[in-house]
């Protein structure tokens, strides 16, 4: 956890699915309306076994959502593909869950 110089707070959660797999998420919220609204989330996979790495970073006030897939085997460089989504939905740090967590990053 870490609040940046422009005040904003992130959160890291790193996790360990298997000998093959790690996974990280990241949640960033901006102090705003009286509570800690997300504004950000990232979603990060790596699969060892196939040495790909899977990546998605939401933004959530411009409504644009970055998807970033890259098989370090084939040195084509990374895929990046940027899209809009919208979502009238308003997620905080006092209320967000776990269902909400699954939500968020659309798993």
């Amino acid at each position: 956890m870490e609040i940046t110089r422009k005040g904003v707070l992130r959160i890291k959660f790193y996790f360990m699915g298997n000998c093959a797999v790690s996974h990280e998420e990241i949640y960033t919220f901006r102090y705003q309306n009286k509570r800690f609204e997300l504004i950000g989330f990232e979603n990060s996979q790596f699969h060892q076994l196939f040495d790909t790495e899977n990546s998605i970073s939401i933004n959530y006030p411009t409504g644009r959502i970055l998807t970033v897939t890259e098989e370090h085997l084939e040195n084509d460089g990374p895929t990046r593909k940027w899209d809009k989504f919208k979502t009238s939905r308003k997620y905080d740090l006092q209320t967000i869950n776990q269902t909400q967590r699954k939500a968020i990053g659309g798993f």
